[in-house]
C-alpha cells in the first residue's frame, strides 16, 4: 500500500459514509503503526497500546473498532490466550485509484521529469564575476607615492608627519599593513598625525591640595595647625 494514496481513498471514503471522530482517530493510528510495519498484511497491537494512542476508554476503544469493520475500513481478529489482536487494513486505495490516478510516487515523477529544467548557466556566470571582482578590490593597492608627492600632501594638509620617513618606512614594508595592501596612503598620514597627537597629549596638571588648604578659613587654619603641632 501506499501512504498517501490510503489517505486519500481513506477522505473519499469518508465523505460517501460518515465515520465517527473516534473511529477517525483509531484508524489513523492504525495506518501509522502498519507503515511502521512495512503494511504487513496482519500486524499485531494490543488494547491497552491502542488506548493510550488514541486517548479512548476500552469501551470506547470497541465501539470505534467494531464502526471501522462495520464499514469495511479494517479486519480484526481476537487473540487466543494472552496473544494481542491482529489489525488487517483494507487496501481502500484500489477502490477509488480511478479517482485520483496512479500511484503518488510515481505520479510526483512524472511530473517533476516533464518539467523544464532551468539553466543554472548565467546564476554562475554571475557568481563568477562577482567572486573576480572581490578578488580585484581586495588585491587592490594605492599607487606607490614619491616623496615630492608626500611632501607636497603633508604641505597641504598641514601634517607634521616627516615625508621621507614615511616613504621609507612603508617602501621597506611592501606598501603594506597588516598584511593588507594599503589603498590610500593619504589616510594613512593622516592616522600618523592621530597617533602622534594621542602620545604627545599635554595633560593638564593635577590641582594643589595645598593651595584648597591655604584657601581655608582662619578659624579652620588654626584648628588644624594646632593639631598638626600636637
Amino acid at each position: 500500500m501506499n501512504y498517501i494514496e490510503q489517505l486519500n481513498a481513506f477522505f473519499i471514503k469518508k465523505e460517501q459514509d460518515a465515520l465517527s471522530s473516534r473511529a477517525q482517530c483509531l484508524y489513523f493510528n492504525l495506518l501509522g503503526l502498519n507503515n511502521r510495519y512495512r503494511w504487513a498484511a496482519w500486524f499485531s497491537v494490543s488494547g491497552l497500546l491502542l488506548q493510550g494512542m488514541t486517548g479512548l476508554s476500552r469501551n470506547q476503544l470497541t465501539q470505534a473498532r467494531a464502526e471501522l469493520m462495520q464499514k469495511g475500513y479494517l479486519c480484526y481478529e481476537t487473540g487466543r490466550g494472552s496473544q494481542t489482536g491482529r489489525y488487517h487494513l483494507e487496501d481502500l486505495a484500489a477502490l477509488y485509484r480511478d479517482e485520483f490516478g496512479p500511484q503518488g510516487g510515481a505520479q510526483t515523477k512524472t511530473q517533476t521529469e516533464t518539467q523544464p529544467q532551468r539553466s543554472t548557466a548565467p546564476l554562475l556566470k554571475i557568481k563568477t564575476k562577482e567572486k573576480q571582482k572581490q578578488k580585484e578590490t581586495k588585491g587592490a593597492r594605492a599607487t606607490e607615492p614619491s616623496v615630492a608627492e608626500v611632501k607636497a600632501f603633508v604641505a597641504k594638509s598641514g601634517s607634521e608627519v616627516d615625508p621621507e620617513l614615511f616613504t621609507t618606512y612603508y617602501q621597506a614594508r611592501g606598501w603594506q599593513a597588516g598584511g593588507q595592501p594599503i589603498r590610500s596612503w593619504q589616510a594613512m598620514i593622516r592616522a600618523w598625525d592621530r597617533r602622534a597627537s594621542l602620545c604627545f597629549r599635554v595633560r593638564e596638571p593635577a590641582a594643589n591640595p595645598a593651595l584648597r588648604y591655604a584657601q581655608r578659613a582662619p578659624a579652620e587654619q588654626a584648628a588644624l595647625n594646632a593639631l598638626v603641632q600636637y
